[in-house]
């Protein structure tokens, strides 16, 4: 059997699907007995201002709980979640454990023994990953056994897909998130996303594809209720399927290239960056940039992006940038009271 072998799975019935995935997959074979076992959703970002629906942004709570019961019946104890969502205030803890209490997190630790946590309050261990790269990564996923990677199925506006490779940029501390950042021709974001799997213990990635984002990553993305799993055991092979199902070429995609060249794999789907400047620092120089308005910050505070916008001319709405944690339930009421917009998919009963 290929070692890069992925299933596409229709998701019909909790448990059912995300089994029969894992098992075209072969997804946990490699799994070791008594393994310590990390799970990494997605996160993207949260917010306690509003009730925040979560489709094609989150990782479902229902394929969560639905790999708890899998590594469960293989005599696994000892599981992990984990994520370092994005906040304004990387100190802000209040929002990633209101995010894993509304997820129904709480409820997976009463029921199967799972522990969770936010990576910020964890330590980091910085890491060579070569060709000039550094980062720092979080110990607890470093010092697992086995990663089950379960990002979700969506686009992104600058790495054109995120799926399972970017998904770990979640486990990177904020000086090193802001190192990949930066415009060195060959060695920007997309080579530097590329390395994330590379000091990672073995993963299977199971995307999440209930729901998708096509312009995402965000909720002011075009979501769709999809009902697509995919999974594999070889990370690298499940993005590349990912990517075209989600409409792109794998070789169109930088990241998944560089990936592709650094494992000696074609970038395609026949056998299935140096550290940074900020981008005001990269183009403060540049000839054709006539005026440039600098916004400190990464990212910047509000209220200095208002002031950038209408020092431009742009007479933006103040009470939008007020009110900026309000914006996802603007984006999502669009699907409130759709049937197929289910948020039971986000919850989990206790």
């Amino acid at each position: 059997m290929s070692d890069n072998l992925v299933a596409i799975v229709k998701y019909e019935k909790p448990l059912e699907s995300v089994r029969r995935a894992v098992e075209l997959s072969n997804g946990l074979a490699h799994l070791p007995a008594g393994a310590r076992v990390f799970i990494k959703p997605n996160i993207v970002f949260w917010t306690r201002a509003v009730p925040f629906p979560k489709w094609g942004v989150v990782t479902t709570s229902r394929v969560i709980e639905d790999m708890v019961v899998l590594l469960k019946e293989r005599g696994i104890d000892d599981i992990t979640i984990g994520e370092g969502m994005v906040t304004q205030d990387s100190k802000d803890f209040a929002t990633p454990a209101h995010a894993f209490e509304s997820l129904g997190y709480g409820v997976l630790k009463q029921r199967y023994g799972v522990k969770y946590l936010n990576v910020f309050e964890r330590p980091f261990k910085k890491l060579d990953l070569g060709d000039g790269v550094s980062m720092r990564f979080n110990t607890d996923i470093l010092n697992s056994d086995f990663v089950v990677d379960l990002p979700v199925l969506k686009c992104h506006n600058q790495t054109m897909i995120s799926l399972a490779i970017k998904n770990l940029k979640g486990m990177i501390d904020i000086p090193s998130r802001k190192r990949c950042h930066n415009m060195t021709p060959g060695k920007d974001l997309h080579f530097w996303v590329s390395k994330l799997a590379d000091p990672m213990p073995p993963i299977f990635t199971l995307i999440d594809g209930i729901f998708s984002n096509e312009r995402g990553p965000g909720p002011d993305g075009r979501l769709q209720r999809s009902n697509l799993l995919v999974a594999s055991a070889e990370i690298l092979s499940a993005d590349m399927v990912g990517a075209k199902v989600l409409g792109f070429e794998p070789q169109q995609v930088p990241y998944l290239v560089h990936a592709a060249r650094h494992r000696k794999r074609p970038p395609d789907l026949s056998d299935v960056v140096v550290l940074g400047k900020c981008i005001y620092r990269a183009h403060k120089e540049n000839p054709d940039i006539r005026e440039m308005i600098p916004v400190k910050g990464c990212p910047p505070k509000p209220e200095d992006m208002l002031k950038a916008l209408h020092r431009a001319g742009i007479q933006a709405d103040p009470g939008m940038f007020e009110n900026i944690e309000h914006i996802p339930g603007f984006f999502m009421s669009r699907y409130q009271h759709k049937p197929e917009f289910d948020e039971r998919f986000f919850q989990i009963k206790g």
